[in-house]
């Protein structure tokens, strides 16, 4: 009878560890899961700090030295210098509604405007990359960042301006697209990051609101630095004239009438049949393959 009674606590035991090895092998998998789940994101995380960190240095680096912003290391300046732009060259919108403007005058209508002093660089920028194109900044908005223009329209999506491999990419000009700004209409393209960095902040233009708090962005290019004034803005598909029609031709009156009559804000302008056009687009998400598109005109800075 004792030993009996002893082997019965000892069958139980081991029919009991049977039941624990599912049990067991499931909490290994799940700890397996939510280690390697926890690695992405912490890797994630720091993709995103290093990809800030690297532009935020570049903008320090690309300031003219001995400019406020390569003393102070803080980019850009937040000093601000009074530049004319010839207000002549833009049609005002009729009151009446239609999209065709008429000029307000031969005369020349120069308009005093204060920016801000960006100072580029462009000795050091283009050593450090022959792709240079220019420099966008908007301010009060994270768009702050080096253009690029490269020989096809695939490396710099997954390339920062020194080359490396990134998922930040690179703000880049269509390489269909003159390299100089001096196109009727230049194509430019940037990723819509999900910390607001690179190109995302141009969905915010959906708003109103945030059309009338900027409304304007800065376009600084070797040769020569221009304000960049926004008047339409809308979601479009990978079709949309406004990819074809800088690099494929077409009617610069039909882009036009399309993005101002789809615009999601009123801006009150539209381009003169002289000003030249840049477009920016990024990713949005209102349906498969969306884009959000910028339109501006690119006015000299005297």
């Amino acid at each position: 009878m004792k030993e009996n009674s002893k082997t019965v606590p000892q069958k139980e035991s081991a029919a009991r560890k049977r039941k624990r090895w599912p049990l067991l092998v499931i909490i290994f998998l799940l700890l397996g899961v939510l280690g390697f789940s926890g690695y992405k994101v912490l890797s994630g995380m720091n993709k995103y700090r290093e990809g800030d960190a690297f532009y935020e240095d570049l903008a320090v680096s690309a300031a003219t030295e001995g400019s406020e912003t390569a003393q102070s290391g803080s980019a850009p300046a937040e000093k601000k210098v009074t530049r004319k732009i010839n207000r002549s060259k833009i049609e005002e919108l009729p009151e009446d509604g239609s999209q065709s403007g008429e000029s307000s005058g031969e005369e020349e209508q120069l308009e005093e405007i204060e920016v801000v002093d960006l100072s580029i660089n462009y000795s050091s920028l283009s050593s450090q990359n022959g792709d240079i194109a220019g420099w966008i900044y908007c301010e009060g908005t994270p768009i702050n960042y080096p253009i690029v223009r490269g020989s096809n329209n695939d490396f710099y999506l997954d390339h920062r301006f020194d080359g490396v491999y990134s998922i930040f990419g690179s703000i880049f000009i269509d390489c269909r697209c003159p390299k100089d700004f001096s196109a009727e209409d230049t194509l430019i393209y940037g990723h819509h990051m999900d910390n607001g960095s690179m190109f995302a902040a141009i969905v915010n233009y959906k708003s109103q609101s945030y059309y009338n708090a900027h409304p304007t962005m800065l376009i600084d290019t070797p040769s020569g630095d221009f304000l960049l004034e926004l008047f339409a803005g809308y979601t479009a598909a990978t079709d949309d004239v406004c990819y074809s029609y800088p690099v494929y031709g077409g009617s610069r009156d039909t882009l036009i009438d399309h993005a101002l009559a789809m615009s999601t804000f009123q801006s009150g302008i539209v381009p003169s049949s002289s000003d030249r056009i840049v477009t920016l687009s990024t990713c949005a998400y209102d349906f498969k393959n969306a884009r959000y598109v910028v339109l501006g005109v690119l006015t000299p800075l005297l």
